[in-house]
């Protein structure tokens, strides 16, 4: 198994892996591009994201300045809406639903650094995968940890920092973010 296989399969994996760095080189290309263009002009926008990010749909839309690390682990629902600003680390995949809002500022961070600091100082990680759910509001500045999943029709405060499960159908707010019953 490849170093890039371990690290989409949530294994312990060494960063700095040629083939993974690559990955993160050519990403690296495409935001610079996109963060040059326009961000209303969807025309120049959408050639840039459709190479960043394989299969997303046209009714979908990334507004730039835009930031991730392979682009190929992300994957936007129908209709989503990923605000300026927007941080994905995705290691693992990153998963937003249909018709989901994911406002400006926000960061959603798969990897996961080891507690050995031998591991740490040697490039080692594993990164957890991100689900969100369809019909979300991820609020302005949210923070979503390593293997978190955000169910459907939830919404989450801005500024948040969702470090655990929120089920279908609630909110969150908070550092760290917890349900708020209502």
């Amino acid at each position: 198994m490849t170093e890039f296989e371990k690290m989409q399969s949530s294994q312990l994996h060494f960063v700095n892996d040629e083939e993974i760095q690559a990955s993160k080189h050519h990403a690296g290309e495409l935001c610079a591009k996109l963060q040059l263009v326009n961000r209303f002009d969807d025309n120049a926008i959408r050639p840039i994201i459709r190479e960043l990010i394989p299969g997303i749909p046209d009714s979908a839309m990334v507004y730039p300045p835009f930031f991730c690390n392979h682009g190929s682990e992300i994957s936007i629902g129908k209709g989503a809406t990923i605000g300026s600003n927007c941080f994905f680390f995705d290691g693992a995949k990153i998963t937003i639903g249909s018709r989901t809002i994911v406002d400006s500022n926000c960061q959603l961070i798969t990897i996961i650094r080891p507690t050995d600091w031998m591991l740490r100082r040697e490039s080692h990680a594993t990164c957890l995968p991100i689900t969100i759910g369809n019909d979300t509001w991820i609020g302005a500045g949210v923070i979503v940890m390593p293997g978190v999943r955000i169910g459907n029709h939830c919404i989450v405060a801005p500024g948040s920092v969702v470090n655990q499960d929120i089920p279908d159908n609630k909110s969150a707010a908070g550092n760290p973010a917890v349900v708020i019953e209502s």
